[in-house]
C-alpha cells in the first residue's frame, strides 16, 4: 500500500512532468547592459579652514574598487580647489560619455544647500576646498558645484549612478556637513540612481580608520559577485547602520529600469535539473529516505536572491474559522477552495529589501527596523 509521502511525491511529480516544470519559467527580467562604464571619483579632503580626515582615502579606496571591477574607464581627481577647477573635471569626464553608457559619480567632502537658479530654489552643492566659508548663501551658486549641473552633464549617458559621501546636517567637528545645511533630498530622474551616506539632517561621519566607514563599506558591496545595484545600495545602508550602531542612516534613491549588474550577473540555477536526474532515480523506489530527500528538493527552490520557495500543489482546502473558534469575527465565513493550478509560493513574508530589490522604491510607512523586516 502507498504511503502517504509516496502519494504526495507523486502527485507534485506528475504536476511537474504535465506542466512542464514550472520552476524558472518565471517572466524574464530585462538585464541592462551599457556600452562601457566610466566613473569620476572625487575626494575634498584639504579645506583650509575646515578640513576632512578621510575624503581623499575614501576616494582612492572607490577608484581602485572600480578599477578592480573591470571599469572601462576611471578619473579620479582629489582637492579640487577653485569651482572652475570641479566643472572641468565634470565636463571634461562628461565628453567622454555616450548615450549607451553607464557613468558612476563619486563624490566625498563637505556639500551644503543654498539658494540658486533663477528662481531661487534650494540646490545642493559639492564644495572646493578653497571655498569661503563666509561666502552668502545667495552666492554659493558662484563658488561651489551646483550637483544640479553635475547631473545635466552626465545626463548624456544612458545610466547614471551618483554618490554623495557628504553630511545633510551641520556638524563642526567630524562631519562633512556646514552651516548651509548639508544636502538636501534630490529626486531620482529615470535612468538614475542617487545615493547619500546619511539620511536628511544627519551626519556623514568622517571616523573610520583610513578610509571612512560609508566608503569602505561601498567598496565591499561593489565587490560582491552578482549584486544588482539596488541591491549593492541595500547592503551598503544596513552594514553602515550596523556599524555605527544606528548612528548613520545612508539613503538611496533609484530609478533604474531593469536590472544592473556592476559586478556580473548572478549564477543562475536551473531549478529543473534536480527534477529531471531524481525523477528515474526514485520512480520505483521502496526507500523512504530516498522519497523524503527527494520530496525535499522537488519542493523546496532558492531564487538567486537567496529567497525561499515551496511549491504549493493542487487541491482542496477549507478557509475561515469554525464557529466555536476564539476570536471568530461575526463577518468570517468557512468555505471550500480550490487551486486547480500548483505554484511557487515564498517561505516567508516578503521583506522590505526583497520589495525594493525588484520594484526600486520602498513604500513601507516603517522603514526604520530595515530591510529584513516585513
Amino acid at each position: 500500500m502507498m504511503t502517504a509521502k509516496r502519494s504526495v511525491a507523486r502527485v507534485v511529480l506528475g504536476v511537474l512532468a504535465l506542466a512542464g516544470v514550472a520552476v524558472g519559467q518565471t517572466k524574464a527580467v530585462h538585464v541592462l547592459e551599457p556600452a562601457r562604464r566610466l566613473a569620476l571619483v572625487i575626494g575634498n579632503a584639504e579645506y583650509a579652514e575646515k578640513p576632512l580626515e578621510n575624503p581623499e582615502a575614501d576616494a582612492r579606496l572607490i577608484e581602485a574598487t572600480l578599477d578592480g571591477l573591470g571599469f572601462d574607464e576611471v578619473v579620479l581627481e582629489t582637492n579640487l580647489a577653485t569651482l572652475p577647477a570641479m566643472v572641468q573635471s565634470v565636463r571634461a569626464f562628461g565628453e567622454r560619455l555616450s548615450a549607451n553608457d553607464l557613468a558612476f559619480f563619486y563624490y566625498s567632502g563637505h556639500g551644503q544647500q543654498a539658494p540658486g537658479g533663477d528662481r531661487g530654489e534650494t540646490r545642493n552643492y559639492l564644495v572646493p576646498t578653497g571655498y569661503d566659508w563666509k561666502t552668502p548663501k545667495a552666492e554659493v551658486e558662484f563658488a561651489a558645484l551646483s550637483f544640479e549641473q553635475v547631473r545635466r552633464i552626465l545626463g548624456g549617458a544612458q545610466l547614471r549612478v551618483m554618490v554623495l559621501d557628504a553630511c545633510r546636517t551641520y556638524n563642526d567637528r567630524q562631519g562633512k556637513g556646514d552651516e548651509g545645511g548639508g544636502l538636501a533630498l534630490t529626486v531620482a530622474a529615470r535612468g538614475e540612481l542617487i545615493a547619500y551616506a546619511a539620511e536628511a539632517n544627519a551626519v556623514a561621519t568622517d571616523a573610520g580608520e583610513g578610509a571612512g566607514i560609508y566608503a569602505q563599506e561601498l567598496a565591499e558591496a561593489l565587490r560582491q559577485r552578482g549584486a544588482e545595484v539596488v541591491e549593492v545600495f541595500r547592503n551598503v545602508m544596513e552594514r553602515v547602520e550596523a556599524r555605527t550602531e544606528g548612528a548613520q542612516h545612508p539613503e538611496y534613491m533609484p530609478k533604474i529600469m531593469g536590472r544592473l549588474y556592476l559586478n556580473g550577473q548572478p549564477e543562475i540555477i536551473d531549478s529543473r535539473k534536480p527534477v529531471k536526474e531524481g525523477r528515474d532515480e526514485i520512480k520505483d523506489t521502496k526507500d523512504e529516505g530516498e522519497l523524503e530527500e527527494f520530496l525535499e528538493r522537488l519542493t523546496r527552490w532558492r531564487n538567486p536572491r537567496g529567497m525561499e520557495f515551496v511549491w504549493i500543489p493542487p487541491g482542496r482546502f477549507v478557509m475561515g474559522s469554525p464557529d466555536g473558534e476564539q476570536g471568530r469575527d461575526a463577518d468570517e465565513r468557512q468555505h471550500e477552495v480550490r487551486i486547480s493550478q500548483g505554484f511557487w509560493m515564498g517561505r516567508y513574508e516578503v521583506t522590505q529589501g526583497e520589495w525594493e530589490a525588484v520594484m526600486g522604491a520602498n513604500p513601507s510607512f516603517f522603514k526604520r527596523c530595515g530591510p529584513r523586516c516585513p
